[in-house]
Parts: C-alpha cells; structure tokens; sequence
C-alpha cells in the first residue's frame, strides 16, 4: 500500500479515498494521513471496519449499507472534496471488480485511480475509456513492491504503534505447528 501510494505521488493535502476498510484498507488510511493527505474518506460495508479506519485516521466514512447506490457514494465524495469535485487519489483494495467503474467517477479531472485489490487473472469489468481519456485520470496498478519498502513500512508501523489499532487488530490466533 506504501508503494502504491508513492507511485500515485501523493503530496501534502490531498484528498484520498480508500475503497474498501480491510486490512490493506485500514493500512492505506493510516499511511496516507502518515503521507500527509488532508482528507482521507474510508468506504465499506461493515460498521466494525469504518469504525477501525476512523480510528486510522479517516477524516470522514460512507457506509454502503446507507449509501446504497453507486451515484449516492459518488455524489458524497464529490460533497466531501469540495472545489476538487473529486480526490486526487483513490486506492482500490476492495477486490471485487464491479468497484472499480464507482472509483473512476470518484476521481477529479487529472486525478489518480490505485488498482491495489485485484491480484488474480479474471477480474473483469467494463470501464468506458472515454470517462478516463476526457477526465485525464492516470491508473496505477500495483501487485509488488520494491524491497526497500518493507524497511520503509516496519518504521511506519514501529513509529505509529500507539496511534493507530492496525497492529493491535487480531482475528484469529494459531499455534506455529498450524501456520500452514
């Protein structure tokens, strides 16, 4: 997600939203407020997760479950980013390719859209290119990383231990004879 980020270039102030508050969604929040992102909106379904991604620094939520509709959540972001009618970056670690034409309209003119959640072959969806090409939006996909990230996100997460809950969030805990 770090890298992710930091191919987007995101800068001081920008609007960011995070499509989906799992794990790499809730570490996204964290790292983009870390980054120095102004406003950060988390977006999912699971109450328990937008709690989570508050406490990681979103600036506001939306619930799918009350923003039912595709054009409501669209409408909201452009609400909640004012003069941008739209975020500079959106970071898509949903997984479910159906988002991802919501996330493309949730972009600003000459914004960035952060392919992040789909990792496996198949995951077809219908964009309409011409959306892309008139609104000057630059797609990202990011599957690896490179190395030096991982030293990059160790400090982040040693540095932000008492400020966010991503590493105190455990859902399930194994003996080291079941990791597998």
């Amino acid at each position: 997600v770090i890298y992710a980020l930091q191919r987007a270039n995101l800068r001081m102030g920008e609007a960011v939203v995070v499509q989906g508050a799992g794990g790499l969604g809730l570490y996204a929040v964290a790292a983009a407020k870390e980054m120095g992102a102004g406003l950060v909106i988390s977006i999912d379904g699971l109450k328990s997760r937008l709690d989570l991604a508050r406490q990681c620094g979103a600036d506001h939520i939306i619930d799918i479950n009350e923003l039912r509709e595709p054009e409501e959540r669209i409408a909201k972001v452009k609400e909640l980013t004012g003069n941008r009618e739209g975020a500079d970056t959106v970071v898509e670690v949903v997984g479910y390719p159906q988002v991802v034409p919501e996330g493309l309209d949730m972009v600003r003119k000459g914004g960035t859209y952060v392919e992040v959640g789909h990792i496996w072959p198949e995951s077809n969806v219908t964009i309409d290119l011409s959306k892309i090409i008139w609104n000057m939006i630059t797609i990202i996909g990011t599957a690896h990383y490179d190395p030096y990230v991982l030293s990059v996100a160790l400090d982040f997460l040693e540095k932000t231990k008492d400020k966010y809950p991503i590493t105190k969030v455990v859902s399930h805990k194994f003996p080291l004879e079941q990791i597998n």
